[in-house]
């Protein structure tokens, strides 16, 4: 809720998705790494697949839902550093289309 909160960051994960198609859930994850490495007590921040699920439905809801955006899809990301994600989801056809 901390990263809808604020402004600034949000407007940045909405830039990264239009501009460059970089989802959400990895603009989210990249800001909040540090926060992720003391939350899990590893260095490589690995979340559990209800965890990565849950990151991205609330973003789904919040660019579908709250934002407009009517299209998404699923890319590759590289984050199997951090985290072991794979693939995301980026939003097209909000508003500012």
């Amino acid at each position: 809720m901390q990263a809808i909160s604020d402004e600034v960051l949000l407007s940045h994960i909405i830039f990264c998705n239009d501009y460059f198609h970089i989802p959400p859930v990895k603009t989210f994850l990249t800001y909040y790494k540090d926060d992720f490495i003391i939350i899990t007590g590893n260095k490589n921040a690995v979340l559990d697949d209800f965890v990565k699920r849950s990151i991205g439905a609330f973003w789904a809801m919040v660019f579908k839902k709250a934002l407009g955006y009517s299209g998404q899809l699923s890319v590759s990301v590289s984050m199997s550093e951090y985290y072991l994600i794979k693939t995301a989801t980026y939003y097209y056809g909000g508003e500012k289309e």
